[in-house]
């Protein structure tokens, strides 16, 4: 019998507080420029990785902060409350998922952003592979087949 073996992918914060372990690939890699996405990363965009909630293991402390989205929905965004490195977000518009901010993956090399989101918000400096699809805003979109 063959026997398969699933990635997993870790990552820590910066101070290594918190540590988590994400099994599997990402449903999907997503470039975000929307406004709190660049106020809570400091740049102009953040990338994160959506992963189902049952496929990471998170240990260590986690803040939150949550906010009302544009659309309606609760976001919230977790994250070290020793170093503040970001960690993860969730959204009420899929609380089946959470998305983690892949600068935290020790493996980063291996997540390409395959989406942009938000684009409307990009500033002019922040550049976007023009090959990606790119949406101006949040697209009304859940993952429906996972791998």
């Amino acid at each position: 019998m063959r026997k398969f073996t699933i990635k997993e992918h870790e990552g820590n914060c910066l101070c290594g507080a918190v540590h988590f372990v994400a099994s599997g690939d990402p449903v999907v890699v997503a470039q975000c420029h929307c406004v709190e996405c660049k106020k809570t990363s400091g740049t102009g965009h953040t990338t994160g990785a959506m992963y189902s909630l049952d496929s990471v293991q998170i240990t260590g402390a986690i803040s939150k902060y949550s906010y009302v989205a544009a659309n309606g929905n609760n976001v919230t965004k977790a994250f070290c409350p020793v170093c503040s490195s970001p960690v993860y977000g969730t959204n009420s518009g899929n609380t089946e998922h959470l998305t983690i901010a892949v600068g935290c993956m020790e493996d980063i090399a291996e997540f390409t952003p395959e989406v942009v989101i938000f684009s409307d918000n990009k500033p002019h400096w922040d550049l976007i592979d023009p090959d990606l699809p790119a949406f101006a805003k949040q697209p009304n979109w859940k993952p429906e087949n996972e791998a």
